[in-house]
């Protein structure tokens, strides 16, 4: 990629540095591309073909190069081909021209190109904490009044002891909406609360500098950790403190409609049902939450690890009641028609709570109880299956760890490793640049979580043995979120140039302010859609509507925010802040 090569080009095409564009073939990461990073451009394409990088600043032609591995994407039904342009480090602004094709927008190479996108996915817990007011001091044009203060939620029927009064409520303040809707639910919390705790386990020198819009109510605790234990306290009142279970969901028995929070709160809250998946997932948060708290608050830490103790003997005394709840609506009044987070496959959780109670009391008999054997890794964590969750954990923490969990760990390693092997051969291979269609099963409800929490798997997976090409594939993960994607569009409200505007979120849709609640992840496209909404494309990869009609494909979750934040934190530590990986061998 010589100058002369460039000369020859532009003598032959008659080019110079202005020139039409045809924008919209061009899929690039809108909030710009890290200078040391793998930096790739897709353009929509038939055929291989030459380009050009237009370097504003210098006002000229910097790099020639061809189009490559150019192929049909199944999951678009469209062609692409990938634009390599990572030699380029300086900073600044630039265009691609490919022949025959024009110019593309302009996109910046620059160290802070995650930033952004990372402080605004982690205020956004901020924005969607329950039980109190949204300051403006601190969230703008988005202050709100309270909602839901839930010191008075009713026990379900389901719920209820023998004898115990039907009238009985207890105390539930605090939490995060989940998602698009006002309730809380334990399992969903669980892997979000994780995912927001490991990002600080394994990047928190970087995370405690960060400066956020977020109030610190406990200075004791880093900014980040406290945003955190908002989420926290409200789990602690889901645990009924006589006998460790714990409730499955906090909710109306009805969604709400588009009504602001503080609006809808005459119809009555219940908890409903305690369940194993509740209290298992409950347990391994709580004894995760003991070991990265006690550095800075060692009562609280002791709070956690006793809920997390008796939450696992619970569990042991019941160790299969499922949430079923069209059972439960056959029983029990009033119905409840909110989400069910209705997991029947305990394996894994069971891996995931005995082993964070293991690296946090060292005690072998939790550990005794794990089968790695019987979890599911084909796919990456979601909130149904955790079976990575507890691995990331061990491989953090396997130094600190007896004997009894050294002879797995080569496994452990291995289970991680051949998951990051094969999405990075679909990153290498797929003419989109991404490692999104590894599996087909990664377009499903969430479908953006799933490439969130494949970028979750490659950076504990580069913990493991520094392969580069983790890195690049996580890299991929990002620009895909943040626009490289067929659809053009950043897929985080707040970021990018195209954005997602009419997410189904009830306060982004309820409230006066036109642009949605900024640092939410979109669910993504996902082509088994049952709402009587319009889609343009069909495709697996394109069958998406920014309305909030489509529930499916645009609604947001804490499970989906949360892994984006992990993602986002993995790479800004990695490429702004030269900060070490906290790796523990």
């Amino acid at each position: 990629m010589k100058l002369n090569i460039i000369i020859t080009l532009l003598l032959a095409f008659g080019l110079s540095s202005c020139g039409t564009e045809n924008t919209n073939r061009f899929r690039m990461n809108q909030e710009g591309y890290f200078p040391t990073a793998k930096k790739i451009i897709t353009v929509k394409t038939d055929s291989p073909s030459k380009f050009l990088v237009y370097d504003e600043e210098q006002d000229k032609n910097i790099l020639a190069g061809d189009v490559e591995n150019v192929a049909l994407w199944e999951y678009a039904n469209e062609s692409y081909g990938t634009i390599d342009i990572s030699e380029i480090k300086k900073e600044g602004t630039y265009k691609i021209w490919v022949k025959d094709l024009g110019y593309s927008e302009p996109f910046e190479i620059r160290k802070e190109a995650g930033e952004k996108s990372l402080l605004s996915s982690i205020e956004a817990f901020y924005l969607i904490r329950c039980s109190t007011p949204i300051e403006e001091e601190y969230a703008g044009v988005y202050a709100r009044p309270e909602g839901h203060p839930d010191t008075e939620v009713l026990i379900h029927p389901s719920a209820l002891k023998e004898g115990q009064d039907p009238k009985t409520t207890i105390s539930s303040a605090r939490g995060w909406y989940d998602a698009g809707d006002y309730n809380k639910y334990v399992v969903n919390s669980g892997i979000s609360t994780y995912s927001m705790l490991l990002a600080f386990e394994q990047y928190g020198e970087m995370l405690g500098e960060m400066v956020y819009k977020i109030p610190h109510e406990n200075k004791a605790l880093p900014l980040y950790l406290d945003n955190v234990k908002w989420n926290l306290d409200w789990l602690v009142t889901m645990q009924d403190v006589e006998d460790g279970g714990v409730y499955h969901k906090l909710t109306n028995a009805n969604f709400d409609g588009i009504v602001m929070p503080h609006k809808g709160q005459d119809n009555p809250r219940y908890v409903v049902q305690k369940t194993t998946a509740a209290t298992l997932d409950f347990a391994a948060v709580m004894a995760c939450a003991a070991r990265i708290y006690k550095k800075y608050d060692e009562a609280l830490a002791e709070q956690y690890q006793l809920a997390a103790v008796k939450a696992y003997q619970w569990a042991e005394k019941h160790p299969a009641v499922i949430y079923d709840q069209n059972k439960l609506n056959e029983t029990f009044e009033p119905k409840v028609n909110t989400g069910a987070y209705d997991d029947k496959n305990l394996a894994d959780e069971w891996n995931w709570a005995a082993t964070e109670l293991y690296i946090l009391t060292k005690d072998d008999s939790y550990y005794s109880k794990v089968d790695w054997d019987k979890a599911n890794y084909e796919q990456v964590q979601s909130w149904g299956n955790v079976a990575f969750l507890p691995l990331y954990s061990l491989a953090h923490n396997e130094k600190t760890e007896s004997a009894i969990s050294h002879k797995d760990f080569p496994k452990v390693e291995k289970i991680i490793t051949q998951k990051a092997d094969l999405l990075y051969e679909q990153y290498k291979t797929s003419s989109a640049g991404v490692s999104m269609g590894q599996l087909k099963s990664d377009f499903v409800w969430g479908s953006n979580s799933v490439a969130a929490n494949q970028g979750m798997l490659l950076l504990n997976a580069y913990k493991l043995n520094y392969n580069s090409g983790y890195i690049d594939a996580a890299v991929g993960i990002f620009d895909y979120l943040l626009g490289r994607n067929p659809l053009k569009i950043s897929y985080l409200t707040g970021a990018g140039t195209h954005q997602v505007m009419h997410p189904h979120h009830r306060i982004s849709e309820a409230d006066t302010v036109k642009a949605p609640y900024p640092g939410l992840l979109i669910g993504g496209p996902q082509n088994e859609n049952n709402e009587d909404c319009e889609y343009p494309y069909d495709m697996p990869a394109t069958k998406f509507s920014d309305t909030w009609c489509s529930y499916s494909t645009n609604e947001i979750a804490i499970n989906w925010n949360a892994s984006f934040v992990y993602l986002m934190a993995g790479l800004n530590n990695h490429f702004s802040h030269n900060y070490e990986p906290l790796v523990v061998k």
